[in-house]
């Protein structure tokens, strides 16, 4: 069923266009003066630096992998432009942005390069009873050294189109069907390979319980190819696989000072190509939230996910990660952020093949990754913000030259022109 969405993403975006159309014909105006675009455009600077930039191993040096020089850190300068806003027409909202932003090194010239985004997101409604979101968007960024490396840059594209339509028979039931495709691609040759289309339908159905909060059952399934790589019949290195999932969510309020989300769910995902990679097994989340005064906010979340998406060496992932933090307002003007991040991926190894053979099979690859993070944010005037972090992060692996540490410092100016 979805081999062939690719005419359906156009498709719907077309009666996505003309239903909002529709319904804003329909509907009277709430408010005229919301009639006029809420543009605001935010210029700003940021300065970083990296003391291990390519994510390298104690003791490498990058003279070892092939980059021309052996500065293991390196400083960043980041200019961005982003413009914004939102569109008011009776009951419709549309919410744009469009930026621009360059990275310039200064030790690494070679990697410096421009990024373009933008997304445009269109929430409708028609009458009382239905409503949805029809969006579209493009980021641009460069690859992580974390999970890849190559002496020249790599471009990652990221594109995604969704559409969601929602019933509500009565105010405390809706029935809901979304669809939402990614799609990657790569600049480098190379990492073609990688490029992925990503599919996923999903039909939600969900009702207020008598405690007042309200109880999702969802279903989805999830398609995702590589259209670039080849099936080879004595070494199968094709990932193109469907994925099914079962969920039941909430979402639970103590009080106005903490609440709590909830998932729970059974995923099970099949390789038509290479079915030694299929796989099944429970995902879930637990997120807390407590707010105990004003200034003063605690999080905390620990959740368990089968990624949906898979790079050459993942052939599946599945992700246990726990993170915890806490803001506290010092004045009006000045903020404090901090936390931790702590994960394990375990991925399967390569399945039988011609290799496996002669060598045998590989042991599964086993990360463990955890990251601490401070910021400060001060905003002088209503208009200007400034923002210092500091991140200190570090990954062991079972996989050879896989482990390594890195801090990181960042400092960022924003300027804001237009609607705040």
């Amino acid at each position: 069923m979805l081999r062939s969405l690719g005419p359906i993403r156009f498709i719907v975006q077309g009666a996505t266009i003309g239903l909002v159309l529709a319904a804003g014909a329909r509907a009277a105006p709430t408010n005229p003066d919301d009639e006029h675009p809420d543009l605001a455009i935010t210029a700003a600077l940021s300065a970083m630096r990296d003391d291990n930039l390519f994510r390298l191993a104690d003791g490498v040096r990058p003279s070892d992998v092939g980059i021309p020089n052996d500065n293991r850190e390196d400083s960043l300068l980041s200019p961005s432009l982003t413009a914004g806003g939102a569109l008011y027409v009776g009951r419709q909202e549309l919410d744009y942005q469009a930026g621009v932003s360059r990275q310039d090194f200064r030790h690494n010239r070679s990697f410096d390069q421009t990024f373009r985004s933008y997304a445009v997101d269109w929430k409708w409604q028609l009458t009382n009873e239905f409503d949805g979101e029809a969006g579209n968007s493009l980021q641009e960024s460069q690859t992580s050294f974390a999970n890849y490396f190559s002496t020249v840059p790599n471009r990652e594209n990221a594109h995604k189109d969704n559409f969601s339509i929602q019933w509500h028979p009565r105010p405390d039931r809706r029935l809901g069907i979304r669809y939402e495709q990614n799609r990657g691609l790569n600049s480098l040759a190379q990492r073609n390979i990688f490029d992925f289309r990503n599919t996923t339908f999903r039909l939600e159905a969900a009702a207020d319980s008598a405690l007042g909060h309200e109880i999702v059952l969802g279903v989805s399934q999830t398609r995702t190819e590589y259209p670039n790589r080849q099936i080879i019949s004595y070494a199968p290195i094709d990932n193109s696989f469907r994925q099914h999932q079962v969920d039941i969510s909430t979402r639970y309020a103590f009080s106005g000072k903490s609440s709590v989300d909830i998932l729970y769910g059974y995923a099970r995902r099949s390789y038509a190509d290479v079915p030694d990679r299929d796989f099944s097994g429970p995902v879930g989340s637990l997120a807390l939230r407590y707010q105990p005064g004003d200034r003063l906010g605690f999080t905390a979340s620990i959740s368990r996910d089968l990624n949906a998406i898979d790079d050459l060496f993942r052939l599946y992932t599945v992700t246990t990660s726990a993170n915890a933090g806490i803001g506290y307002a010092i004045s009006s003007k000045v903020q404090f952020e901090g936390g931790e991040k702590a994960s394990r991926s375990d991925y399967k190894g390569e399945p039988v093949n011609l290799y496996t053979l002669f060598l045998g099979p590989a042991a599964a690859r086993i990360d463990r990754y955890r990251e601490i993070f401070a910021r400060l944010v001060w905003s002088p005037r209503d208009r200007w913000n400034l923002q210092i972090e500091e991140i200190a992060s570090h990954r062991t692996s079972n996989a050879q030259g896989q482990d390594f540490r890195d801090r990181m410092v960042r400092v960022q100016l924003s300027y804001r022109v237009g609607a705040l």
